[in-house]
Protein backbone atom coordinates (compact mmCIF):
# COMPACT_ATOMS: atom_id res chain seq x y z
CA UNK A 1 0.00 0.00 0.00
CA UNK A 2 2.92 2.52 0.77
CA UNK A 3 3.87 2.29 -3.23
CA UNK A 4 0.61 3.35 -4.57
CA UNK A 5 0.56 6.73 -5.38
CA UNK A 6 -1.89 9.13 -2.86
CA UNK A 7 -4.91 9.12 -5.94
CA UNK A 8 -5.04 5.42 -6.71
CA UNK A 9 -7.38 3.93 -3.46
CA UNK A 10 -10.04 7.23 -4.35
CA UNK A 11 -9.85 5.96 -7.86
CA UNK A 12 -10.14 2.50 -7.40
CA UNK A 13 -13.16 2.95 -4.62
CA UNK A 14 -14.87 5.83 -7.73
CA UNK A 15 -14.05 2.55 -10.23
CA UNK A 16 -16.63 -0.18 -8.05
CA UNK A 17 -18.81 2.67 -7.59
CA UNK A 18 -19.01 3.52 -11.02
CA UNK A 19 -19.37 -0.41 -11.97
CA UNK A 20 -21.68 -1.25 -9.61
CA UNK A 21 -24.12 2.16 -10.87
CA UNK A 22 -23.69 0.84 -14.40
CA UNK A 23 -24.82 -2.90 -13.45
CA UNK A 24 -27.77 -1.38 -11.53
CA UNK A 25 -28.68 0.66 -14.09
CA UNK A 26 -28.71 -2.21 -16.58
CA UNK A 27 -30.49 -4.40 -13.99
CA UNK A 28 -33.09 -1.59 -13.83
CA UNK A 29 -33.89 -1.25 -17.46
CA UNK A 30 -33.86 -4.70 -18.10
CA UNK A 31 -36.58 -5.48 -15.69
CA UNK A 32 -38.52 -2.79 -17.26
CA UNK A 33 -38.60 -4.63 -20.63
CA UNK A 34 -42.43 -5.20 -21.53
CA UNK A 35 -42.89 -9.04 -21.68
CA UNK A 36 -44.26 -11.71 -23.56
CA UNK A 37 -46.59 -13.43 -21.76
CA UNK A 38 -48.93 -16.15 -23.45
CA UNK A 39 -48.77 -19.59 -25.54
CA UNK A 40 -47.50 -20.05 -29.00
CA UNK A 41 -49.17 -23.03 -31.07
CA UNK A 42 -48.15 -24.77 -34.32
CA UNK A 43 -51.07 -25.86 -36.04
CA UNK A 44 -50.92 -28.14 -39.24
CA UNK A 45 -54.13 -28.64 -41.18
CA UNK A 46 -56.22 -27.08 -38.71
CA UNK A 47 -55.35 -29.35 -35.42
CA UNK A 48 -52.50 -28.04 -32.71
CA UNK A 49 -49.71 -30.34 -33.24
CA UNK A 50 -47.69 -28.38 -30.37
CA UNK A 51 -48.33 -25.41 -27.85
CA UNK A 52 -45.83 -23.82 -25.55
CA UNK A 53 -46.05 -20.97 -22.96
CA UNK A 54 -44.46 -18.10 -23.86
CA UNK A 55 -43.39 -15.75 -20.31
CA UNK A 56 -40.34 -13.04 -20.08
CA UNK A 57 -38.95 -10.49 -21.39
CA UNK A 58 -37.75 -13.30 -24.42
CA UNK A 59 -38.84 -16.56 -24.70
CA UNK A 60 -36.83 -18.90 -26.79
CA UNK A 61 -38.38 -22.66 -27.81
CA UNK A 62 -36.69 -24.89 -29.53
CA UNK A 63 -38.59 -28.13 -30.71
CA UNK A 64 -37.81 -30.43 -32.88
CA UNK A 65 -36.64 -28.63 -36.07
CA UNK A 66 -38.50 -25.32 -34.80
CA UNK A 67 -36.92 -22.72 -33.20
CA UNK A 68 -37.62 -18.89 -32.18
CA UNK A 69 -37.36 -16.16 -30.41
CA UNK A 70 -40.49 -14.28 -29.45
CA UNK A 71 -39.94 -10.81 -27.71
CA UNK A 72 -42.46 -7.64 -26.84
CA UNK A 73 -42.19 -4.84 -29.33
CA UNK A 74 -43.28 -1.28 -28.74
CA UNK A 75 -46.84 -1.28 -30.42
CA UNK A 76 -47.46 -4.36 -28.11
CA UNK A 77 -46.89 -6.87 -30.70
CA UNK A 78 -45.01 -9.92 -30.77
CA UNK A 79 -42.03 -10.03 -32.94
CA UNK A 80 -41.47 -13.26 -33.81
CA UNK A 81 -37.76 -14.92 -35.35
CA UNK A 82 -37.17 -18.51 -36.41
CA UNK A 83 -35.93 -21.21 -38.30
CA UNK A 84 -37.59 -24.19 -39.48
CA UNK A 85 -35.19 -26.64 -40.50
CA UNK A 86 -32.50 -24.30 -42.83
CA UNK A 87 -35.76 -22.16 -43.14
CA UNK A 88 -35.98 -18.75 -41.82
CA UNK A 89 -39.25 -16.75 -40.89
CA UNK A 90 -39.98 -13.88 -38.75
CA UNK A 91 -43.74 -12.62 -37.95
CA UNK A 92 -45.51 -9.30 -35.96
CA UNK A 93 -47.86 -11.07 -34.28
CA UNK A 94 -50.82 -9.54 -31.67
CA UNK A 95 -53.57 -11.63 -29.70
CA UNK A 96 -54.68 -14.31 -32.52
CA UNK A 97 -52.79 -13.73 -35.16
CA UNK A 98 -51.08 -15.94 -36.90
CA UNK A 99 -48.40 -16.55 -39.56
CA UNK A 100 -47.59 -19.45 -42.05
CA UNK A 101 -44.50 -21.23 -41.03
CA UNK A 102 -41.79 -23.15 -43.86
CA UNK A 103 -43.46 -26.40 -44.92
CA UNK A 104 -46.81 -25.72 -44.77
CA UNK A 105 -47.59 -25.44 -40.65
CA UNK A 106 -49.10 -22.05 -39.11
CA UNK A 107 -47.76 -20.26 -36.29
CA UNK A 108 -50.44 -18.63 -33.73
CA UNK A 109 -50.12 -16.45 -30.51
CA UNK A 110 -52.57 -15.81 -28.14
CA UNK A 111 -52.00 -13.76 -24.94
CA UNK A 112 -52.45 -15.38 -21.06
CA UNK A 113 -55.32 -13.18 -20.61
CA UNK A 114 -56.95 -14.82 -24.24
CA UNK A 115 -56.03 -18.50 -23.03
CA UNK A 116 -57.20 -18.46 -19.70
CA UNK A 117 -60.62 -17.06 -20.57
CA UNK A 118 -60.79 -19.56 -23.13
CA UNK A 119 -60.03 -22.12 -21.54
CA UNK A 120 -63.11 -21.14 -19.12
CA UNK A 121 -65.37 -20.74 -22.00
CA UNK A 122 -64.12 -24.11 -22.80
CA UNK A 123 -64.44 -26.04 -19.83
CA UNK A 124 -68.24 -24.72 -18.23
CA UNK A 125 -69.45 -24.61 -22.19
CA UNK A 126 -70.72 -20.42 -21.29
CA UNK A 127 -69.11 -17.07 -22.61
CA UNK A 128 -67.16 -15.86 -20.38
CA UNK A 129 -68.83 -12.16 -18.81
CA UNK A 130 -66.35 -9.76 -18.82
CA UNK A 131 -66.56 -6.87 -16.24
CA UNK A 132 -65.74 -3.20 -15.70
CA UNK A 133 -62.53 -2.33 -18.25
Amino acid sequence: MADLPPWAIPAILGAVVLLAALWAGFAAARARRPRVDGSMAVIHDGTVIDEFVVAGPRAQIKRGDLTLTATRAKDGKVEVRGHRGKEKFTARLDDGDTAGLPGGATLRYTEQRTRMLDMITDQHGTEPEVTGS
